[in-house]
This record gives structure tokens, sequence and C-alpha cells, in this order.
């Protein structure tokens, strides 16, 4: 269940922030390169926020 909770809030921010996620995988420049990195990030602080509280 929180993993969809997980992946549904990156989305969400992808949204809020108009990322748009396909052109993020057809083009390679440094801005898309920053914005998946941005979202990789955030993708990590909510996995490891998920196992610090099960853990």
């Amino acid at each position: 269940m929180r993993v969809i909770l997980i992946i549904g809030s990156v989305f969400l921010l992808a949204r809020a922030w108009q990322i748009d996620v396909v052109s993020l995988t057809m083009q390679d420049n440094l801005s898309t390169r920053l914005i998946r990195g941005a979202l990789s990030a955030v993708v990590i602080g909510l996995v490891a926020d998920f196992v610090w509280s099960v853990v």
C-alpha cells in the first residue's frame, strides 16, 4: 500500500511542477537530467522514510 502511495506522490509532484514525464524519457539535456535527478532524490527520500518507519 505504501509503495502505491510513494509512486502516486512522485507522479503528483511531477504534475504539480508541470513536468512531462514522457518528454523526460525522450530528451537528454542538462535541465532534464537535473529534473530527473531531483525526482529520483524525492523517491529515494520517500523510500528511506518508509524503511525508517518500518524498522
